[in-house]
């Protein structure tokens, strides 16, 4: 029987669909039979990882897999770099995973993301109350986060 073939860009993929979904318990079933260049190279129409799809839905347990799954198959090559195995993982509208969880507010799934390339969960907080600012939607963040925002002068 055939492998499975080269990576397909511009579709969504099984991948795509359970790591939107937070499925962690298909995304742990899927991602041995997969090569890793699934992780990396399979895009949606919008040019957006299995990553990118688990940060949006802001599942932390698809986020680890799927990061565990990329740490594997990077080996060092991103830690020399000095970013995080997704720092070059960019979708259509130049966002990386990291950019799309702290658009969605998801905290914790950004922390995730930026735990593997060292930076604190205040620069996170930070970051995503620039991103709400730039955007007008500082009141739809949570209190805790636009508590360690920037501040306003008064």
């Amino acid at each position: 029987m055939p492998g499975p073939g080269p990576p397909v860009e511009g579709r969504v993929s099984l991948l795509h669909l359970a790591a939107a979904a937070g499925e962690a318990a298909v995304l742990a079933r899927l991602l041995p039979l997969l090569p890793p260049s699934q992780l990396t190279e399979q895009r949606n129409p919008q040019r957006a990882t299995p990553l990118h799809c688990a940060a949006e839905g802001g599942s932390v347990a698809a986020v680890r897999l799927l990061l565990t799954a990329l740490l594997t198959h990077a080996g060092g090559a991103h830690a020399a770099a000095g970013c995080d195995p997704s720092c070059n993982l960019i979708d259509d509208a130049g966002r990386t995973p990291l950019d799309v969880a702290i658009a969605q507010g998801h905290i914790e799934a950004a922390a995730a993301i930026r735990a593997e390339g060292g930076e604190a969960a205040a620069t996170i907080a930070t970051r995503a109350a620039a991103a709400a600012a730039a955007a007008d939607v500082q009141g739809a963040l949570p209190a805790s986060l636009r508590a360690t925002g920037p501040r306003r002068s008064e």
